[in-house]
């Protein structure tokens, strides 16, 4: 007998534009910009798709998803294991 199970889809969404200039930056906690915050609502829109936003508690990522959360009145969940990787030496340079 054939047991049926839930399709799970996942969408990975990248930030947009952080503050700072472009550098090796993974646990380094800098925020969108202004055209960071424009691209990723351009690149949501307002209607969702989707059941819950899970972020990185990473400023670029964490900020946009909490108020896109709000504003789509979808639950969030700030997840500590999506934390970029730090880059080591390579933290900060360009």
């Amino acid at each position: 007998m054939r047991e049926d199970h839930a399709t799970t889809f996942v969408d990975f969404i990248r930030h947009g534009e952080v503050d700072g200039g472009e550098y090796f930056r993974g646990q380094t906690d800098d925020a969108l910009t202004a055209q960071g915050w424009q691209q990723m609502h351009d690149a949501l829109g307002s209607v969702s798709p989707w059941q819950v936003v899970i972020s990185s508690p990473l400023r670029r990522c964490a900020d946009f998803a909490r108020q896109w959360a709000k504003d789509t009145s979808l639950p969030i969940v700030i997840e500590d294991q999506l934390q970029e990787m730090n880059f080591g030496e390579w933290e900060g340079r360009t």
